[in-house]
């Protein structure tokens, strides 16, 4: 978890929308969400970063990263949100765990050629909030009547 009142999110699987949501997610919730990335290709990265630095090929600070990732995985820390990006028949969905719940999002393309990929995405978004047991926020894209005149 990220501070006392933030929470983490470990976002894995594979998809065009994986990218988008980091980034998109990031501005949506601040400093207030960690995001881990649990893709296989970081995953395998940081793997091969520990093994260098195991090997003895490395230099020190190449044998302090490998201890400090061995020592993380180890601890084997949780996370409050889960949202994995998948493929099933063509059509991307992401399955968003937490909090006793698992909830899925269909990602539909039409959708987001429509509206753009963060607006797209705001479903996605309000399911995470939902699922981490908060009430979704406000769209950030949807402006009030008292908006337009602050």
């Amino acid at each position: 978890m990220a501070n006392s009142s933030g929470f983490s999110i470990q976002v894995t699987g594979r998809g065009k929308y994986l990218g988008p949501f980091i980034t998109t997610g990031m501005q949506r919730w601040g400093e207030e969400v960690t995001m881990y990335d649990g893709t296989p290709v970081f995953q395998a990265a940081r793997k091969g970063e520990a093994k260098l630095g195991e090997s003895g090929w490395g230099d020190a600070g190449s044998r302090k990263l490998a201890k400090k990732i061995r020592a993380h995985d180890a601890k084997g820390e949780s996370r409050d949100v889960t949202v994995k990006f998948e493929t099933h028949g063509g059509k991307d969905v992401a399955i968003v765990t937490g909090n006793r719940q698992s909830r899925t999002v269909r990602l539909d393309d039409a959708k987001m050629a429509r509206q753009g990929i963060d607006h797209g995405l705001e479903e996605l978004f309000q399911v995470v909030d939902e699922v981490r047991g908060k009430k979704a926020a406000r769209p950030r894209f949807v402006k009030t009547l008292m908006d337009a005149f602050s």
